[in-house]
């Protein structure tokens, strides 16, 4: 009850009341602008505003990105989808978990088998609260409920054990790790070395549009240099954690993370800027993955192409008005704030 946390309950409620209507449009085709200029082709879209599926799921088709949406207790497998879009469904977070929530979505998952997504062991209180209720971890829960498989996607994992990592191993499902929003957050990071260890398969998430992939990739590369870490090749460890991992979510929309012939071209072109120098290209010796990652961003990306169509050109949005979005954005962000100081 601070004046700040008044305005931020006011800007969510507003979110969540308001998804059908085209000031919502405004705000996620702004988000969706922000993401492609960052070179981002694929995201998991998860958790935007109660019922607004529908709306991700168009905005993303119309800026060109390839997405899974999360359509929560309204999947229906019959949806129409493009072949750049996929759809899943929702295991509620731990505060929100009931064993007749769970036994609902055990039936959805049975009938149609989708992809599953939830915000898994974010933060200790999460974790106390589903101890309480179930006497287990988070991902106990989906394992004896047989919804942990290699179509499950645990965001953040900050709380988890040793048995916890290994069955989410085991399982050969998909963590998200968004290092700058939970480290910001105080809430920490997951535990990267035993992730590593058990082969699970991590992702690299912003969670919001004010973290950068850029700094979230180079935020895993920096913690991966802790002395604790065993040896590993740090820059392809992390670039794969950006691109090719994520395949395992997108192949059905023909993403692969990778170059090659046959490939779906999705491509991010970055120009050789003077922060890149030098560049050493040798065959016992290279520093350029190095240099990108740790130099370049998001001013650095000048084409986008997604499924063979360019989606940034020369910096600038290709697939609807930037300049028309930016300004509806900011008239809209402005209006927010004034009334929800009334």
């Amino acid at each position: 009850d601070t004046p700040q946390g008044r305005l931020q309950k006011r800007l969510f409620d507003y979110l969540d009341t308001h998804a059908r209507t085209p000031e919502f449009r405004t705000l996620v085709l702004y988000a969706y602008v922000q993401y492609v200029k960052q070179g981002i082709a694929c995201i998991v879209e998860s958790g935007q505003a109660d019922d607004s599926q529908s709306v991700l799921h168009a905005c993303a088709c119309e800026i060109g990105l390839k997405a899974l949406v999360d359509y929560y207790d309204q999947y229906d497998p019959t949806i129409p989808t493009e072949t750049t879009i996929s759809i899943g469904t929702h295991l509620p977070e731990e505060e929100d978990l009931t064993p007749e929530l769970l036994r609902e979505v055990q039936e959805r998952c049975a009938a149609a088998s989708p992809w599953i997504m939830t915000h898994c062991l974010e933060t200790d209180w999460r974790l106390a609260d589903i101890q309480e209720k179930f006497g287990t971890s988070t991902v106990q829960v989906m394992q004896n409920a047989a919804l942990l498989n290699e179509k499950s996607i645990l965001f953040h994992c900050i709380q988890v054990t040793e048995q916890d990592i290994a069955a989410i191993g085991e399982a050969h499902a998909t963590v998200v790790c968004c290092p700058i929003s939970t480290l910001r957050g105080s809430e920490g990071l997951m535990p990267l070395q035993n992730m590593l260890a058990h082969k699970v398969n991590i992702t690299i998430g912003t969670d919001f549009i004010e973290h950068d992939i850029w700094d979230s990739i180079r935020c895993l590369y920096t913690t991966m240099s802790d002395p604790a870490f065993p040896p590993i090749d740090r820059e392809a460890v992390v670039f794969a954690m950006a691109t090719s991992n994520a395949e395992t979510i997108f192949k059905n929309n023909g993403y692969s993370g990778l170059i090659q012939l046959g490939a779906s071209a999705d491509i991010c072109c970055i120009g050789h800027t003077a922060e890149l120098d030098p560049l050493v290209e040798l065959s016992e010796f290279s520093n350029v993955l190095h240099n990108v990652l740790m130099q370049g961003g998001k001013d650095m990306v000048k084409h986008l192409m997604v499924n063979g169509v360019f989606v940034v050109y020369d910096g600038v949005c290709q697939t609807i008005d930037e300049e028309q979005v930016v300004s509806k954005y900011r008239d809209l962000v402005a209006r927010l704030v004034v009334e929800s100081r009334a």
